[in-house]
């Protein structure tokens, strides 16, 4: 059976047309695909993408797309992201869709801690950081829609600061999602697989 849970993956920040990390190829698919695949034990799943869907996965099974304007900030895809959730779930997971080396036994021993506890929130610790996908109760989806222009998740976590559990890994790829290329190299390198020759100097891009 699948875990009753919905997951809200966004960019992040803010996207362009030529700031699209999830579209990067990631060996036979895209990072985004790769990224999905880690939740494809969750009831739901909401993807987020900001401007032009072209290029993504579309919906289907499990996957419900949502597209918000171009430049969406992180509080803007959150809200769009949980306005599509299916409330008869028991929370949600709110993760990066540029999460490309997160695994379905990963996620899903997170979501089983999640679920078999009674805090109403759990975070990955790794490295003694905090990383994402973090869980949170459904209910907890209304402290979001009042979150004020430039606030995110953090100011949530922080004010029900008494209620969050941690999942101890020592997996990094919590910590690891893509904002530059070095990051996109590195992320292919841990995957084993062909990392980009760079292009030569007042070569054609």
């Amino acid at each position: 059976m699948p875990h009753k849970l919905s997951a809200v993956l966004i960019s992040g920040r803010p996207q362009t047309a030529r700031s699209r990390p999830g579209l990067l190829e990631f060996g036979d698919k895209k990072v985004v695909e790769r990224t999905l695949a880690a939740y494809s034990d969750f009831a739901q799943v909401i993807l987020v993408v900001t401007g032009d869907l072209q290029g993504f996965p579309p919906a289907g099974g499990n996957l419900k797309v949502v597209g918000t304007p171009e430049g969406a900030s992180v509080g803007e895809q959150v809200r769009a992201g949980l306005g599509a959730m299916d409330s008869s779930n028991q929370g949600f997971a709110l993760g990066l869709l540029d999460q490309a080396l997160l695994t379905p036994e990963l996620v899903n021993a997170m979501a089983e801690k999640f679920l078999g506890g009674k805090a109403k929130i759990l975070v990955p610790l790794s490295l003694k950081q905090i990383g994402q996908p973090a869980f949170f109760r459904s209910a907890l989806s209304a402290d979001f829609t009042k979150l004020a222009e430039g606030e995110t998740a953090w100011a949530v976590l922080k004010k029900n600061g008494d209620e969050v559990d941690t999942f101890d890994t020592n997996e990094t790829t919590v910590l690891r999602n893509i904002e530059d290329i070095d990051d996109y190299h590195a992320m292919l390198h841990l995957a084993g697989l062909p990392v980009p020759e760079p292009a030569e100097e007042g070569a054609d891009s």
